[in-house]
This record gives structure tokens, C-alpha cells and sequence, in this order.
């Protein structure tokens, strides 16, 4: 096989360079079994990469042979195992004065003539996908050469080795060119120029391949920026924000290919069941009957016995209505079953809802039981991956949630500076459009605070913004219901450990939003109340058992005063045996009452008795989710609610006021937050879309936390 290479013009002096005769390159190369995927055909640009490795021999005087300033050129044909890798990916080294460290080097872009634009900046359409290397490419370096490498486990997999032979005499020299997950020094430009025809000056043939072992990060010559994340546990600057897709797939090989299998197949399933649900006719007649969602289990023990209903008699004196969902077209269709079974086949859905007397109930005697057993279960199945994988992901995931791990650190909570400028900046080169969804739709007063201690860089997410009302405008009927209740609804959430330290805040204060957890190594880590460290920190994906707490209060503000529940608590644990995934909350105390003092009393008579059934009947008001493998090879997730519901019939008075109210707008509001759920959920998907070639890539990286 060989291939032609082309000088480029000299950043010297020319005519000096054009009395020197050609030099000539030898690439060796691996295995085909390392190409990377070949993305030449890319649509409308031909991204040109060239390699021009100037000699700056720094021991050699000025007077000293003038091929010590000349370029290098060698085109993507000359590197053929690297064409289809992301042009940021790659990294060029030298074995100088015993130590492999990168050299810097440059990336131009070279476009055809139909795709040169004059008025048109390249690669100012953030959108497009990241540049790829192609056959055609070149590119151009800019520092020494030097001696070589004769410990290959210190390359990177993959790695290329360039050796230059110079006519004129002198010892031979090399550098090392590879793809990896976290360069140490990025492109200094990219640069766009329009093909011309190559000169032809050298002919590389393969050779004897580099067989890589461990992968050395090159730590100590990278900037202070690098140096904390390749100690901190963080996720490597060059590192693409979907790299928590190839968890979604098991270990082994063409890991990221089949995660992005697995992501497609399950992406219209997600959309459809998402934003596009439909109920047959049977089903329809039966939700008409119903109350409003919201107000369902209020009401649940006068459903039991309202005859309008076409229940179907379970076991004992169960009455139930079991529902399946399947994709059909564009929509997801839920239909009336006979009876709750697990779905069959991949992307199906069962669900059931069920009451069940506490007592003996006997009718006409008895006109509603007074209190039933409410039961609401749904089980989902997916074809690649269930809830184990996708933790796994998160874990992945949390290890990217950074700014930029240096100086100057935030010294106090809730400022808004360099750090996250970093972390948004990051987020809109790898998400553009996802990232602009999110601008039109939201302001963002902080999103996370970095502070330096002894044990590492610690961060603190603490996420601080409110929706743009106004932005809402495009949904009307959500507009007006956001308009009209953000400023009196307040919710606040805490997951505390046994020893009381806080893992999780959530809070929407009037429409603020807040989010606080706190991370270190790239993993979670419990905080205290100065919102500092207070234990190890954990991944999520290495905890097999747990145990903690979580408290929610919700308020209603209205008439200048405040009405809502306190103390609203449940007591959760967890269970992971490789793909099995279980978990159970129970509620552990009556949740307690907010409300003014003249009124709270009567208050109490209507719902007290209605809350201490959902805390204390029945061993209290359960809420579990389930997920592993069946023997058919599905992956299964199942959730589901079990609760005493005690017939009250002052607080059912109530609840059909507040469903009369609510009807009117209730359908068309849910359906403007399907609306704009999709806008950005397809934003994020055309993101996930063009960064395929950034996720495709991962599988040629060392054994790492990615890649096991």
C-alpha cells in the first residue's frame, strides 16, 4: 500500500527551502484491526488534516543545517488507521531527553471548491459534526522531532510512528501520532483553505506494527488544568458529554458501536411514549369516568363501588382494570386487557390499577367500603439495557460535571464566574442545540461552585436559575397555568444518610429552581450543613446496598397565607446483585399539616385521617421499582404504588371542587408539556446524532472507567 504526501510552504524563508531535496517519511503502522470507523463521504466538506512537523532541533545553532526549520507533510492516506477519528482526538508525541511528551501542532480545514463559502466562516455552525480525518487530510505540527520510542507499552493503543530520514546525513528522528480520550495539547488553529492539487515528495509503505500496552497519561508535561483532572477523577477535557452511552452496552468488542445500537432502537420507543400516547376507544370510555389524575386516590374508595366503571373482578374482592401498551405508527396506544401480565416483546407496556376492601364489604349494605387497598403498577420492557445500565451511565456521567478544576476557587457559595462559563461552554460544544433549548428556555443564576482543599478539587453542584415565563408564550395553556402558579407554589426536598448528613437538595421556591449535591473524585459525596464534605466519596454504580431517608415539604400560598404538607418522609432502600436492580421506599411518618392556626383544626378533621392511613395502614404507603433480565432476554422495569386509601367524604367534597376548577384547561396543559418536552428531547437527540463519531472513538481507548 502506498500513498502520496505533499510540503506545504515553509514558515521560514522559501527560497531557502526550495533548493532542499524532498525527505523522505516512513508511517508504521498497526493492525487493520484498529481503523476506526471511515467517515470520507462526509456531505459537503472535505476536512483536510496536515500533519507539518517543523524542525526546531533547540540544541542545533541557528547555522546549523537548514532542515532543522523545514515541514513535514503527510496526508490522512499516510495515516491510515487513524482516518474517521475526530481531528480533536488527536495527539502527536516526541521522546525527548527520556521522557514521551505531545508537541503542539495545527489543523487546518481544506474545502472543495462547491463548498467555499467567502462570506461563511468555517466550522461556525456549531451543529454540524466534529471534522473527522479522511484519506485527503493533512497536518502540521510545530516543534522537534526526536529519538525513538523503545517501550511501545508507553504509547497509546494505536499509535503510528512517523520516522524522518534525512539525505543529507544526521541521525533519524520520530514523533508519534495517535487518537485518544484526553489530549494534552489541543490544535493551536483551524483554518480553512481550498484544495490544490498535492505534490507528490515520498512514498510510505506499511510496516511492522506498534503493539501498545498500558497507556501512560502524559500528566506531567500537561497544563494545570489536566494535571487535576488526571488526578481528580474527572472526565478528561477532550472526552465527548456522551460517553455515558457506552454503558448502555456490555463490556467486550465494538462496546460503542452496539451502545449506539441500543440508544436507536430505544429512542422512538421514548419519543413515543413520551410525548405521543393514545388510548383506544374502550380505554377512553373508562378514563372519562374516572377523576382527574391528581385526585385519583382521594377518591378511590367511591370508585370501588361506582357501577360506571367496567371493572374486572382479580382474586377476593378485587376490582381491577389492566391496561397494554404497544408502538403502532407514530403514536404509543394503550388499550383495556383482561388481566396485568408482563409484556412479551421489547418496548411493550402492562399496566394495572386495582382496589381491594380492607374489610368485608358487602353491597347494597355497604354504599363504599371505608378504606380499600390501592394498587398502581407499570411495567415497561426494553430490548438492550435496563436500570442497572443505566446507573452505570450516571456514574459515567457525574464524572463529567465539572467547570475547569482550577484557580482562581470559589470562595463562597452561589457566585457566578469562570467555572461555570467553563461548564456551559463545555456543554454547548458538545450539545449546541440542546444547550440553546435550555438558554431560550431557562436563566441560569449559578450552576456550580469549585473549591481546592487538601484532599482534591470539590465541587458543588448548585444549580440556581428560573424558567423564562415569557418563552412559554409558543404553549399558551402551559403559559397560563406557569403564570399563574409559580408564585405561590413552593417544594422542597432533602435525601439524607442515617447519620443526617444531606446527599440531594431539590427546591422551586416561586418559580427559583434549586438543585445542590455535592461531588469529589468524580464520584458523589455526602455533605454537611456548611455544605462541605462529610464522608468518602461513592459511585453509583459500585453500591450494592443502601439505606437513606428523603423529606419533602409542599406549600400553597394563597389568600396571604400558606396551606400544605410537612414531614412528608419515606425511608428507602436498595439492592443491586449484578443486573437486578430493587428498590423500596416505605413512607414512615404521617405527613403533617401547614396551615393557619384558625383553620388548621378543621383541616385536620378532613385529611387527618385520610394521611394516617396512607403512613400507617396497611405497613404504609409503598413505592418500588424493579428491574432485571428475563429468561426471554428482555429487560424489564416495573414500578409501582400500594397504599391505604380511607374513605373520607368531606376531603372527596373538596377534591371535586378542585378537579371542577382544573378540568377545564387540565388536558391542553399536558399536552403543551408534551410539546415542549419534545423540543427538547429531538434537540437532544440531533445532538447525540453528530456526536456518534466522538462516542464510536471510545472503543479504541486503554482499560479505563469507560471502557473495563
Amino acid at each position: 500500500m502506498t500513498a502520496k504526501g505533499q510540503i506545504s510552504r515553509p514558515l521560514t524563508d522559501s527560497n531557502q527551502r526550495a533548493e532542499q531535496p524532498a525527505l523522505p517519511t516512513r508511517v508504521d503502522q498497526p493492525p487493520k484491526e484498529g481503523v476506526v470507523s471511515n467517515a470520507s463521504s462526509t456531505e459537503g466538506l472535505a476536512v483536510a488534516l496536515a500533519v507539518a512537523l517543523i524542525l526546531t532541533l533547540l540544541a542545533a545553532p541557528a547555522c546549523a543545517n537548514p532542515r532543522s526549520r523545514q515541514p513535514l507533510v503527510l496526508t490522512g492516506a499516510q495515516l491510515d488507521p487513524l482516518v474517521g477519528a475526530p481531528t480533536r482526538f488527536l495527539e502527536i508525541l516526541s521522546f525527548q531527553r527520556k521522557e514521551l511528551r505531545p508537541i503542539p501542532f495545527q489543523v487546518d480545514e481544506m474545502l472543495a471548491d462547491e463548498d467555499r463559502d467567502p462570506g461563511h466562516e468555517p466550522n461556525s455552525d456549531k451543529s454540524k459534526p466534529t471534522p473527522l480525518l479522511t484519506r485527503d487530510d493533512e497536518t502540521m505540527m510545530v516543534s522537534e522531532l526526536g529519538e525513538r520510542e523503545s517501550d511501545a507499552s508507553e504509547l497509546p493503543p494505536g499509535s503510528l510512528e512517523v520516522e524522518l530520514a534525512d539525505p543529507l546525513g544526521g541521525a533519524k528522528r520520530y514523533v508519534y501520532v495517535a487518537a485518544v480520550a484526553a489530549v494534552a495539547i489541543a490544535p493551536l488553529a483551524v483554518q480553512s483553505f481550498k484544495a490544490e492539487p498535492a505534490q507528490s515528495i515520498a512514498e510510505v509503505q506499511s510496516s511492522s506494527s506498534i503493539t501498545p500496552g498500558h497507556y501512560q497519561r502524559w500528566s506531567h508535561s500537561r497544563p494545570p488544568a489536566s494535571e487535576a483532572l488526571s488526578e481528580s477523577g474527572f472526565a478528561p477535557l477532550g472526552q465527548t458529554l456522551f460517553a455515558p452511552v457506552l454503558a448502555l452496552a456490555p463490556p467486550g468488542p465494538n462496546r460503542a458501536a452496539r451502545a449506539i445500537d441500543a440508544v436507536n432502537h430505544t429512542i422512538p420507543f421514548l419519543r413515543r411514549i413520551l410525548f405521543h400516547p393514545e388510548f383506544d376507544p374502550a380505554l377512553e370510555h373508562v378514563v372519562g369516568e374516572m377523576p382527574l389524575r391528581q385526585s385519583t386516590l382521594i377518591h378511590a374508595a367511591v370508585l370501588y363501588a361506582d357501577p360506571a366503571i367496567p371493572w374486572k373482578h382479580g382474586s377476593g374482592d378485587t376490582r381491577q382494570i389492566a391496561v397494554s401498551g404497544c408502538q403502532h405508527a407514530g403514536d404509543f396506544v394503550y388499550s383495556l386487557a383482561r388481566d396485568y401480565t408482563e409484556s412479551s416483546g421489547p418496548f411493550d407496556f402492562a399496566g394495572v390499577f386495582s382496589l381491594t376492601p380492607v374489610q368485608p364489604w358487602s353491597p347494597p349494605r355497604d354504599s363504599v367500603p371505608p378504606a380499600v387497598i390501592g394498587r398502581l403498577a407499570g411495567d415497561a420492557s426494553l430490548e438492550s439495557f435496563g436500570a442497572a445500565a443505566l446507573i452505570d451511565a450516571s456514574a459515567i456521567g457525574l464524572k463529567e460535571i465539572y467547570g475547569d478544576l482550577e484557580g482562581p476557587w470559589d470562595v463562597r457559595h452561589g457566585e457566578f464566574n469562570g467555572h461555570d462559563r467553563a461548564a456551559l461552554a463545555r456543554l454547548k460544544q458538545a450539545a449546541p442545540k440542546f444547550s440553546a433549548r435550555l438558554a431560550h428556555y431557562f436563566v441560569i443564576d449559578n450552576l456550580l461552585d469549585e473549591f481546592s482543599s487538601a484532599e482534591g478539587p470539590f465541587v458543588l453542584v448548585n444549580i440556581d436559575g428560573r424558567v423564562r415565563t415569557e418563552a412559554l408564550k409558543p404553549y399558551p395553556y402551559l403559559y397560563l397555568f406557569y403564570s399563574r402558579f409559580t408564585s405561590r407554589v413552593s417544594i422542597d426536598s432533602n435525601i439524607v444518610d442515617l447519620d443526617g448528613n444531606r446527599w440531594l437538595h431539590a427546591q422551586f421556591d416561586h418559580g427559583r429552581i434549586r438543585l445542590m449535591f455535592g461531588m469529589r473524585d468524580g464520584m458523589l459525596v455526602p455533605l454537611n450543613a456548611q455544605l462541605r464534605p462529610a464522608g468518602l466519596p461513592v459511585s453509583p454504580n459500585s453500591i450494592t446496598r443502601a439505606h437513606w431517608r428523603s423529606v419533602t415539604e409542599l406549600t400553597l400560598h394563597k389568600f396571604r397565607t400558606a396551606f400544605g404538607l410537612a414531614n412528608i418522609g419515606f425511608t428507602t432502600d436498595y439492592r443491586r446483585t449484578g443486573g437486578r436492580v430493587v428498590l423500596t421506599s416505605h413512607m414512615d411518618s404521617v405527613p403533617q399539616l401547614v396551615a393557619p392556626p384558625a383553620v388548621s383544626q378543621m383541616i385536620r378533621l378532613i385529611a387527618g385521617e385520610f394521611l394516617s392511613g396512607l403512613a400507617r395502614g396497611h405497613g404504609g404507603m409503598t413505592i418500588s421499582l424493579t428491574s432485571e433480565r428475563n429468561a426471554r432476554g428482555i429487560f424489564h422495569i416495573a414500578g409501582g404504588f400500594t397504599g391505604e386509601l380511607r374513605y373520607s367524604p368531606m376531603l372527596g367534597m373538596l377534591a371535586r371542587v378542585g378537579d371542577t376548577i382544573a378540568d377545564a384547561n387540565n388536558l391542553n396543559v399536558r399536552n403543551d408539556e408534551r410539546r415542549l418536552g419534545q423540543e427538547l428531547f429531538d434537540a437532544l437527540v440531533d445532538d447525540y446524532t453528530s456526536a456518534r463519531p466522538d462516542i464510536l472513538i471510545l472503543d479504541t481507548f486503554p482499560k479505563t472507567d469507560l471502557n473495563p
